[in-house]
């Protein structure tokens, strides 16, 4: 989940973005995951 994401942005800050928009669009993230 939140921490494949983290591995892939790298940085704390894209982090906490990803984050913030996961909270907001989770099934567009979800999907961002299986790219």
């Amino acid at each position: 989940g939140c921490a494949l994401i983290y591995l892939k942005a790298k940085s704390a800050t894209s982090y906490l973005m990803i984050g913030n928009y996961h909270s907001q669009h989770p099934d567009l993230v979800e999907r961002i995951k299986e790219i």
